[in-house]
């Protein structure tokens, strides 16, 4: 189903790195993160004016900005050897964190897994956002519900019901569960709701299995962006749907249902690309001028040449521009990711 996306797609260039003092000259070239920083999440603290930024991995310190654009690293470890004990003792992989911050505390959700069909998603707490995170509790678990990688965690409040949803998923496709009003746990009689993405036994491929879930309100509309296409090569593009209830349908630009695993495809990348796989698109954060800008993985390096060897390139963090068309929808400025400057305002 990616095929009917064909003609949204922008494709990323080269791009160079991180300019020395993007503050001092007003603008900055991607990526800000240069190191491997897969599956970005980020918050802002209002007490110090940073914004803080962790990545998959339990041993990672914070990396922290003032601007969205210069981060530097902090030798702040959000988790503590308890809390990694813990986790651990669910599953050897720990993916894809997010920051939320519910009911007045700050909240990690993380997924931990073993395999698709054995798949969890923890939550942690703090007082802070510099913690250290408590383990609090398996929030979902593939081995209860049946639902492939139960993976990628997205938690966040309705402003106008107080209700908190969670969304994850990936092979198994897209799902959105009701949480309780604290975020800990599943709220009474919360029933799970499939709202985007195909089974990967309906598409071997990955184009229409989804990942990376967000979810993003604007002008009455709820907006779910989503990774389409395999994590690891360049077939990996951002995808979105929009819907005017929280819950869905979530509906592409030409009004086809996410659940069927179509989205309207807003970034993508091709194998020439420097930087390739453009997703698992974290926070989407407004300035004080009122523009948007949203931050992202991307692999960097050769394609063919990590492909011919098997090989990993990292996966650095980008942040972009995101612009709103007079219809609505989101999109992306060819010639900035191109390699124009983006001015920080």
């Amino acid at each position: 189903m990616l095929a009917s996306m064909k003609k949204k797609l922008l494709l990323i260039s080269a791009i160079s790195i991180l300019a020395a003092g993007c503050s001092q000259y007003k603008q900055f070239s991607n990526p800000v993160i240069d190191q491997d920083w897969p599956d970005p999440t980020a918050i802002y603290n209002p007490d110090d004016g940073y914004y803080y930024s962790i990545a998959t991995g339990v041993n990672r310190t914070l990396m922290r900005s003032s601007n969205l654009c210069e981060w530097e690293q902090t030798d702040i470890r959000p988790f503590d050897q308890e809390t990694i004990r813990k986790i651990r003792q669910l599953g050897p992989d720990v993916w894809a964190p997010q920051f939320a911050r519910i009911d007045g505390r700050y909240l990690i959700y993380v997924t931990v897994r073993s395999s698709a069909e054995d798949s969890r998603i923890v939550v942690l707490s703090s007082p802070t956002i510099k913690g250290p995170y408590k383990f609090e509790n398996v929030v979902t678990d593939s081995n209860v519900t049946g639902i492939k990688d139960t993976i990628d965690p997205f938690a966040f409040v309705d402003d106008e019901t107080g209700k908190v949803w969670l969304v994850f998923g990936s092979v198994g496709g897209i799902h959105q569960v009701e949480l309780s009003k604290d975020g800990l746990s599943l709220a009474e009689g919360a029933t799970y709701k499939h709202i985007a993405g195909q089974d990967i036994n309906n598409d071997n491929a990955r184009l229409s299995v989804f990942e990376g879930s967000y979810v993003y309100k604007k002008d009455g509309w709820w907006y779910l962006f989503a990774s389409a296409g395999r994590y690891n090569d360049y077939s990996y593009a951002i995808v979105v749907g929009r819907s005017k209830s929280v819950s869905g349908p979530f509906l592409t630009k030409e009004g086809k249902d996410m659940a069927e695993g179509f989205g309207t495809a807003i970034l993508a990348s091709s194998p020439y690309d420097k930087f390739y796989g453009p997703g698992h698109n974290g926070e989407i954060f407004i300035d004080k001028n009122g523009d948007t800008f949203m931050i992202y993985h991307v692999h960097v390096g050769d394609y063919r040449e990590a492909r011919n060897r098997r090989g990993y390139n990292p996966r650095p963090m980008n942040i972009q521009r995101l612009y709103w068309g007079k219809d609505g929808w989101p999109y992306f400025n060819h010639d900035e990711i191109e390699g124009g400057k983006i001015r920080v305002k």
